[in-house]
């Protein structure tokens, strides 16, 4: 990995108001394919977009790196969660939406480490 690369791919402080966005958007991502993938035309890029149009541009890079790897966290702790509650459960296969009230948090539902 480069210097550059290492320099970029840091975790750094973002809103909370961004956040929650995020996290409300991939929950309804991952509910509405039951975990799958993540959907065509899905609306998190456009929040990621959006918040890092509001950053100067030397920060947009790690911002966006720590974005994703939030989504990406919160995706698997509720598929963790949805896997402790239905042992049989698949990426694909339909679960109870209530399982994921479990989750706490920011308003999103989970506490994203940032």
């Amino acid at each position: 990995m480069h210097n550059r690369e290492k320099r970029l791919e840091k975790i750094v402080s973002v809103s909370d108001e961004v956040k929650a966005e995020l996290a409300e958007v991939v929950k309804q991502e991952f509910i509405s394919t039951n975990g799958q993938s993540i959907p065509e035309g899905t609306r998190r890029n456009d929040v990621i977009n959006q918040y890092l149009n509001s950053l100067p541009s030397k920060q947009r890079s790690s911002a966006s790196w720590t974005l994703d790897h939030m989504a990406g966290d919160y995706a698997a702790r509720m598929e963790k969660l949805v896997r402790e509650n239905n042992l049989d459960w698949k990426q694909g296969d339909a679960f109870d939406m209530n399982i994921l009230d479990q989750l706490d948090g920011t308003p999103g539902g989970v506490d994203f480490k940032a």
